[in-house]
């Protein structure tokens, strides 16, 4: 038997339901247009905000089932698989023109038909979707209705304040659909410079730190009644959510930085980075990974506000698995600004430890993107000491006896063992002849992977050799009496790849790490015969790794030969040990 379409009351919860339901909106809105007069036009008008505001509600009900899926990871979008990915394609895919009926109930006069047309957008374009507004959203970039959304969302606390709650929902919404629109490049290029930004900070102030009880439903008041399914704590945490992802998608931008300071945006991200609510947590997070770009927030975020501690708290809570990715973006932003790491360093040994161990931790996360976040934080990280020192601590006390449980916590373990994964699954490739269609996107990430993994592990190794040679300068006898010290090109280099300070970055490249090596194949600088590095590094069969490496750039995958050429580097300097070439 087939089972009888939901009560109106209820939203749809399959296919063949939903489109009825679009159809039955492009239907109404037609009569709707067609007629003159209050009197028959508005029984259609809200026929129309019903239908819109249950398909809203559909998505929505679709999207949460799909977010509370077991099995889903963060970042990886996985909605095709499943209802709301089916709902949405029936939406945008339609013959019934929905952008047509969608921006024109945005466009009318009535605030109901403006807020149900502004729900139904943002549902059909889930937050963290995609890197793009999907494309039912180039119809707002048409100069009338951007005018009105920007007006919406730059709406002042005081003004918000004193709204009735239809024209309250609809700031909620706005604030959501401009959300998606940042996303494009050109949007936010102009809305940083406009009023919205402060806007936005003020009316944070204003929220409550929890949805739950009479704070957070004061906050929004009562609800119109044709929005079904919603709550005002619901409707609150979404008002958090939307502007918080606004924020972040202007964090980079250096405009945003005067009305941040000025209406005590460090702050607020540490509200945000406080609350229980996950995606509102997130959203933080993200947030703080952004705004790390500007030194001037990094260094009050690290020096005052003891936001590394946050962090880490984080990385330690329930919802760890969720943040892992996010966490990643921020500590690829500490690491990005020199200055700000050498603060990172200076941090209590306590904080500083558990940071680096959840780093590392990190390089063994099933997740991709903070993977590729981790990795770019180590090639960066590990020119400082105290870094390195906490990166190799397991490996260098692992000896010839050491049990694979505490090899398998170093950092140089897992970076290898990550950099074997990625090398395989390039090599499993074949040749990528222009002829045969291309890799599939996963196999191009872990490539990609791959090659900044042996960038990594090369900078690790080159680390090592800079200090070497300024530890055997120091410890070198000073000259005879009468006689001035011999400096040639090669020294002066090697004598400036190491800053005197233990805290400050040590400078590689690839002229200074030439020069040391000459210097180590003349016999000038003499390696330890169980230098750690090298010793560690065959200790985990990294010369296998770095061969594998060389053998999978005969693919032809984009970028492969450069990622050889890393791998090459680092057998050069591994096989400077007479060991090295026993076991090669």
């Amino acid at each position: 038997a087939v089972p009888p379409p939901p009560a109106p009351d209820e939203p749809y919860t399959d296919e063949e339901d939903f489109a009825t339901g679009v159809y039955e909106l492009y239907r109404a809105y037609t009569a709707f247009t067609a007629v003159t007069g209050p009197a028959a036009s508005r029984p259609l008008l809200i026929e129309c905000v019903a239908l819109t505001d249950r398909l809203a509600w559909s998505l929505e009900v679709a999207e949460a089932d799909y977010a509370s899926a077991p099995g889903r990871l963060p970042y990886v979008n996985q909605r095709q698989e499943h209802l709301i990915g089916t709902l949405i394609s029936v939406l945008t895919e339609t013959d019934e023109s929905p952008e047509e009926v969608v921006v024109g109930l945005l466009l009318s006069e009535d605030p109901a038909a403006q807020t149900a047309a502004a729900r139904l957008l943002v549902a059909s374009a889930p937050l963290y979707s995609d890197k793009a507004p999907p494309p039912i959203f180039h119809v707002l970039r048409e100069e009338s209705a951007f005018e009105r959304l920007t007006a919406w969302v730059a709406t002042s606390a005081e003004e918000e304040a004193a709204m009735d709650p239809i024209k309250k929902a609809l700031l909620v919404f706005a604030t959501g659909l401009l959300a998606v629109l940042l996303l494009d490049r050109d949007v936010a290029d102009y809305i940083v410079r406009t009023p919205v930004p402060t806007a936005l900070l003020k009316r944070l102030h204003t929220a409550p730190q929890s949805f739950d009880g009479d704070k957070a439903e004061a906050a929004q008041g009562p609800l119109p009644p044709f929005l079904q399914g919603l709550t005002p704590q619901e409707m609150t945490r979404r008002a958090v959510l939307y502007r918080l992802s606004c924020l972040t998608a202007m964090g980079e931008y250096q405009e945003v930085l005067a009305p941040f300071f000025q209406e005590e945006g460090v702050e607020l991200v540490l509200q945000g980075l406080q609350r229980m609510d996950l995606s509102c947590r997130l959203a933080a997070i993200e947030l703080t990974s952004r705004l790390l770009a500007h030194k001037k927030f990094a260094m009050c975020f690290v020096q005052d506000a003891a936001g590394v501690d946050k962090l880490v708290e984080l990385s330690e809570g329930e919802q760890a698995f969720q943040l892992h990715a996010a966490l990643a973006m921020c500590l690829f932003g500490l690491a990005s600004l020199s200055n700000v790491m050498e603060e990172v360093c200076r941090l209590p040994s306590s904080t500083f430890h558990r940071l680096v161990s959840y780093a590392i931790s990190l390089l063994r996360c099933p997740q991709e993107a903070a993977q590729k976040s981790i990795v770019l934080f180590f090639g960066m990280a590990l020119a400082f000491r105290p870094v390195l020192q906490a990166f190799d601590a397991t490996a260098d006390e692992h000896g010839s006896s050491s049990s694979s449980s505490n090899s398998s916590s170093s950092g140089l373990y897992s970076l290898l063992n990550l950099l074997r994964s990625g090398s395989s699954s390039s090599s499993s490739l074949g040749n990528n002849h222009p002829s045969l269609p291309p890799p599939p996107l996963s196999t191009q990430r872990r490539g990609q992977l791959a090659h900044f993994t042996t960038l990594c592990l090369r900078h690790h190794l080159r680390v090592h050799l800079a200090i070497l040679a300024s530890t055997a300068e120091a410890d070198a006898p000073p000259p005879l009496p009468g006689k001035r010290p011999r400096l040639n090109s090669q020294d002066l280099t090697a004598s400036s790849a190491v800053p005197s300070s233990f805290f400050r970055p040590v400078e590689v490249d690839d002229n200074a790490t030439e020069a040391l090596l000459a210097r180590v194949r003349t016999g000038v600088l003499v390696l330890p015969p169980n230098w750690a590095p090298l010793q560690n590094l065959l200790h985990h069969r990294g010369l296998l790794v770095l061969l594998g490496v060389v053998a999978s750039s005969a693919t032809g995958r984009a970028g492969a030969a450069e990622t050889a050429k890393y791998a090459l580097d680092c057998l050069e300097m591994a096989t400077l040990l007479p060991a090295a070439i026993e076991e090669a």
